[in-house]
């Protein structure tokens, strides 16, 4: 599972990442994507009161982020 919480005024992205492959990101203009590493942990409910790491990132016009299949 990947959930975030996008801020539409700042472009500030917090999220968290419970198991799943980590997202794609295009969050400078002239990269290629990336994966992003911050805010990972175990799949929901693999452990018990495990404290999953937010981790932020601002994307800015026209850049991007996408879930990637798992693999």
């Amino acid at each position: 599972m990947f959930a975030g919480i996008l801020d539409l005024a700042t472009g500030e992205l917090a999220y968290w990442q419970c198991g799943a492959r980590e997202p794609l990101a295009d969050c400078a203009a002239d990269s290629a994507a990336s994966r992003i590493v911050d805010g990972g942990g175990p799949p929901l409910c693999a452990a018990d009161d495990y404290a999953y790491a937010e981790a932020r990132v601002r994307l800015q016009p026209g850049e991007w982020l996408c879930s990637s299949p798992t693999g």
